[in-house]
């Protein structure tokens, strides 16, 4: 009987500690043209084209993983790279310092990147 209660404690000790981590959330925006304030269809974002309204959305990414009670979660980071011919190159970098604990269902909503021609 008392292997079956350790054996017990020690399964819901270790599954309470396997957590689902956010590693990029879901990130959306748009792109304009900044002298014409229009929206660039199928600008390049991390080398996939936005729609033709200049919309990009990229899906939330999670794993799954072994933690310790009062371990930080790790910190994420967002490189979007915008492209498009004719137009400056730009980079947003968005950070969380503590941004693996985000819910599930985290939206980072960008702002509008307006980019330059060249």
């Amino acid at each position: 009987m008392r292997i079956s209660f350790v054996l017990l404690l020690t399964f819901f000790s270790l599954t309470s500690c396997y957590v689902s981590r956010c590693v990029y959330p879901k990130v959306s925006g748009y792109v304009y043209d900044a002298e014409a304030r229009q929206a660039l269809p199928f600008c390049s974002v991390n080398g996939i084209p936005a729609d033709s309204n200049g919309y990009y959305e990229f899906p939330e990414y999670r794993r799954r993983e072994f933690t310790f009670i009062g371990f930080e979660a790790p910190p994420v980071r967002v490189d979007l790279y915008f492209s498009m011919d004719g137009f400056q190159n730009d980079t947003i970098v968005a950070k969380n310092r503590y941004g693996g604990a985000l819910p599930l269902g985290a939206h980072w909503r960008m702002d509008t990147v307006y980019l330059e021609r060249n």
